[in-house]
Formats: structure tokens, C-alpha cells, sequence
């Protein structure tokens, strides 16, 4: 009688693990599978890159195609990365081909905080857009910015006393080596000052580039 009950015991755990072999390999077959075909098409191990990472660094540089943000988390795998390569570049590299051979056009569509695709409005269409120093209000800094250094940084090399935050996107004195600042506030405020930096500088090599230009026509 205990040898029936035992056997009987085995086989529905025979049974049970069988079942679950059968109904989970063919899953993570299938994603692992996904996964080496997006590695063989990039040519490269992608690493973790969620929705929620992209639209972090896109809240901060809405400009930036969302492809670009997308391709560069692949390699990265970090929001902290992505962002100070913003800040030290001003961009980021367009993916290649073999980026939208493995992801849907779809995936680079800038998406609204609900999730589905932004979509122009006819308001949008008719109003003139903003220009980045509109939309950031430095309309005040333009001659009258107290630290005149942060309007003659060209983006390259230590960042302006002016321009630095006490965190990550800001330059150490004596190394240039950043440091990840410990409380969102401050990292905003931060981004904030080194962005403001970065088109301050933009429009006055801008200027410069057009005055040149005049001077040489003339």
C-alpha cells in the first residue's frame, strides 16, 4: 500500500515537472532566440535600455531623436552615461541601418507620459516653434550674464564655475572627472546650468560664425 502510494506520488511530480518543462522551454527558447538575432543584427550585446530609461533622458533633452537616445542606452546601459555624454557632446550619435533592421520604426516615435505616440496638433503646426533659448528663458542672459565665462564655453574641456552644479554634469577642479550627484533636485539643477552653458556658448559661436560671414561678404 506505502509503495502505491509512493508511486504515485513520483509520477504526478514526473507529470508536474514535465508539464513545465514542456510549456516553458519553447518561451525562453524563443526569447533567448530574439535576443541573439538583435545581438547578430547590431553586432553587439545590447544591454538593458526600458522605456522608462529613454523617456528619463528625453524629459531632459527633448530635442533629441528618441532613436538616438534608444541606440546609445543599447550600448550604455545607463541613464547617467547617456545623459553626461549629452551634456559633454551636445548630441549623440544616429543609430546605423542595422538599428532599424532590429527594432520597429514604431520604437523610435517620441511617446507621450500615457504611452501611445505624440501625434502634431494643428495648434502645434501653426505656432512658430520655440528657439532653445526661449524655451530655457535665458532671454535675460543673453548681455547680461554675470559670469561671462559661461557664454564663451565652448562645450569642450572643465565647465565654468557659473555652469557647475556639486554633482554629475559638473567638472572636478583638478581632475575634470564628474561626480553623480546624490538627490534629483540637485542633478536637475545641475543638467539645468550645464545645458543653459551649452547654448549660451552655441549662440555666440553662432553670432560669431554669421558676423564672419557679413564681414567677409562686405
Amino acid at each position: 500500500m506505502d509503495a502505491d502510494i509512493i508511486n504515485v506520488i513520483i509520477a504526478v511530480a514526473v507529470i508536474y515537472f514535465v508539464a513545465r518543462w514542456a510549456t516553458g522551454k519553447p518561451g525562453n527558447a524563443e526569447e533567448a532566440a530574439a535576443a541573439n538575432n538583435v545581438a547578430r543584427t547590431l553586432g553587439f550585446k545590447p544591454r538593458k535600455a526600458t522605456p522608462d530609461m529613454i523617456e528619463s533622458v528625453r524629459s531632459a533633452f527633448p530635442d533629441i531623436p528618441t532613436a538616438n537616445i534608444h541606440y546609445h542606452l543599447l550600448r550604455s546601459g545607463s541613464v547617467e552615461t547617456t545623459v553626461n555624454t549629452l551634456l559633454e557632446r551636445g548630441y549623440l550619435d544616429a543609430p546605423p541601418a542595422a538599428y532599424f533592421r532590429a527594432f520597429p520604426a514604431t520604437t523610435t516615435e517620441p511617446t507621450t507620459a500615457t504611452g501611445g505616440a505624440s501625434k502634431p496638433s494643428a495648434s502645434k503646426s501653426d505656432s512658430k516653434p520655440q528657439s532653445l533659448i526661449q524655451r530655457f528663458h535665458l532671454e535675460s542672459k543673453l548681455n547680461a550674464d554675470p559670469d561671462t565665462s559661461v557664454a564663451n564655453w565652448d562645450g569642450a574641456g572643465p565647465i565654468p564655475a557659473a555652469a557647475k552644479g556639486k554633482g554629475r554634469a559638473s567638472v572636478g577642479s583638478n581632475t575634470g572627472a564628474s561626480v553623480w550627484e546624490a538627490t534629483p533636485e540637485k542633478r536637475q539643477e545641475s543638467l539645468q546650468k550645464r545645458k543653459e552653458a551649452m547654448i549660451l556658448a552655441a549662440r555666440k559661436r553662432m553670432l560669431e560664425k554669421e558676423a564672419a560671414e557679413k564681414a567677409a561678404a562686405s
